[in-house]
């Protein structure tokens, strides 16, 4: 175990993006001074310097860790789920989407219940290191 939690499986979406959802692990290095997510492909594989996180909050009833960093285009922000996200479907011709939504929200919250823990304590860790980082 490094930096106090074990690696562990999430679905990562860079916000701001119009990109969908990729599997890979998040890993917190502090002895490289990173946060990573190691996509399981190696395609879409990020480290994030603990140096440039500017904050890290978990998502209201929901089991979402949101990691604001800075990067070289400004602020870069994102979304680590710890459950697998709903799918995301652009609102047809014929209603606004609501019911999916509404799906959408109510299954987070029940994920929420079993892996709120888990989320606290990632993000709780990755606060700590950042703090060690920056001295």
């Amino acid at each position: 175990m490094i930096g106090g939690v074990e690696p562990v499986t999430v679905w990562a979406i860079r916000l701001g993006q119009q990109a969908e959802e990729v599997k890979g692990m998040l890993a917190l290095e502090p002895e490289l001074s990173r946060l990573s997510f190691l996509h399981d492909k190696d395609t879409k594989t990020v480290h994030i310097p603990l140096a440039s996180i500017r904050r890290v909050r978990r998502s209201f009833g929901s089991p979402v860790m949101q990691v604001d960093f800075s990067s070289g285009n400004g602020v870069a922000r994102m979304a680590f789920f710890f459950a697998h996200p709903p799918p995301v479907q652009p609102a047809t011709m014929i209603g606004s989407g609501r019911r999916r939504k509404r799906q959408n929200i109510q299954f987070l919250m029940g994920e929420n219940a079993a892996l709120r823990g888990v989320v606290r304590t990632w993000r709780d860790e990755v606060r700590k290191a950042v703090r060690e980082a920056r001295g």
